[in-house]
Order: C-alpha cells, then sequence, then structure tokens
C-alpha cells in the first residue's frame, strides 16, 4: 500500500466507520473500495472556476477519475429510498434491496434470458451486472 492508500485506510478505519460502529443511529453504511475520500460530497459550483495560486481548479478535490458526484448520489438515493420506504411506509418489498450480500464483487449474477432469477442469483437487487462493483454496504441490526 502507498502511503496515500494507507492514510485512506486509517481515515475509513478510525474515522466514519467508527461512527458507524458506535452510534446506534446509523444502520447501513455504503462504502466504494477504491473511492476516494470526501468524494461523496457535492462539489459547489465556484470549485469549477480557476484559483489563483493553485496548479488546478477546486473542483478536483471533489472530483474521482472513476465515480462521479451523480453516480455516487444515485447510489446513496437507491438505499435512502429502499430504507425509508421500508421504514416510513411499512413497504416489505423494500427490505429486499437491503437484504444483500455486504460485499457486491462477491454476489453472483445470474439471470435467465426471461429476466428470472436464477437459485445462485446473489447480486444486488435493483443493480445491473457489474454495476455495483466495489460497493459494501455494511448493516448493525436496531439496537432497542
Amino acid at each position: 500500500m502507498s502511503v496515500s492508500s494507507n492514510l485512506v485506510f486509517f481515515v475509513y478505519f478510525l474515522g466514519i466507520s467508527s461512527f458507524f460502529c458506535l452510534l446506534s443511529l446509523w444502520h447501513f453504511f455504503v462504502s466504494h473500495e477504491t473511492l476516494v475520500t470526501n468524494r461523496w460530497a457535492p462539489a459547489p459550483i465556484e470549485s469549477w472556476q480557476p484559483v489563483e495560486g493553485l496548479d488546478s481548479v477546486p473542483f478536483e478535490h471533489y472530483a474521482d477519475a472513476v465515480w462521479d458526484t451523480l453516480r455516487m448520489n444515485n447510489i446513496a438515493q437507491h438505499f435512502v429510498t429502499a430504507y425509508f420506504g421500508k421504514e416510513l411506509k411499512g413497504d416489505e418489498t423494500m427490505q429486499s434491496y437491503l437484504d444483500i450480500i455486504e460485499v457486491a464483487n462477491d454476489g453472483v449474477y445470474a439471470i435467465e434470458k426471461d429476466g428470472t432469477r436464477k437459485p445462485e442469483h446473489t447480486y444486488w437487487n435493483g443493480f445491473q451486472k457489474r454495476t455495483a462493483k466495489g460497493l459494501k454496504l455494511e448493516h448493525k441490526a436496531k439496537e432497542n
């Protein structure tokens, strides 16, 4: 691991994920194994303008070579919709979007030509083949 990836590892395990483990308020935590920190944050419109004294535009602080903000927000919206649909609306069909294998890369995409799932299908519900690569959804049971 490089120094920067060690730092990201350190920040992840001693930072955000610590809150997930300690607080009973968070029940789901979505992360991406290759995403650089702070990339889920929306970039302010001003960040696209060059700034004197900087080698690059501030937007690069928010940008990622692979994951754009729109895609990341769509992923977050997917899980937020499922969670609130179940918890607030009582829609039990939303549970299938939350009861998924923790690491998407470990899932098996097995769909028949007619669109029905084969018994060995364990890929994330609501995601097309390869669209959840690198994602992880951790779940913490609700504490009473």
